[in-house]
């Protein structure tokens, strides 16, 4: 299981079931002066390419299980605006963007003749989102436009 807590009270906000040790998860950029959404998003399957998105403002679920890869995901990323989540499956020739909260596919990504040659190593949005820089345990970058 994995739990959220509110760490000023300790108040318990969410618990999930992890389906096993390699759950990939990600959080919202916090500051408390923005009035922005707060997110945590996982994926726990190691079979499918599924996730899940809660609010943690809310406390609630935004979306649960939802298809995005044939093969388990690799990478999350969000955008530190939390409008927008990336998501790469093991298999490693798609990038996917979702819009938050609707949890819409707006953008697909090729990462085309790199993906037998270079596994992923991270995924990360630029500040203003613009761009979506992936790199490659062979020291690659590939740099997207985010549409």
């Amino acid at each position: 299981m994995v739990y959220v807590y509110n760490l000023n009270n300790l108040d318990l906000i969410a618990n999930f079931f992890a389906e096993n040790i390699m759950t990939r998860l990600v959080f919202s950029a916090y500051c408390p002066h923005r009035n922005m959404p707060e997110y945590l998003c996982w994926s726990s399957s190691l079979s499918t390419g599924v996730f899940s998105v809660l609010d943690v403002k809310k406390m609630g679920i935004v979306a649960q299980d939802v298809y995005a890869h044939k093969s388990q995901i690799l990478k999350l990323s969000l955008n530190y605006q939390s409008n927008l989540l990336a998501t790469m499956s093991c298999g490693g020739t798609q990038i996917k963007i979702w819009k938050l909260p609707s949890v819409e596919c707006i953008q697909v990504l090729s990462r085309g003749l790199f993906s037998d040659t270079s596994p992923i190593q991270s995924l990360t949005f630029s500040r203003d989102s613009a761009f979506l820089l992936n790199t490659g345990d062979d020291g690659s970058y590939l740099l997207f436009l985010v549409d």
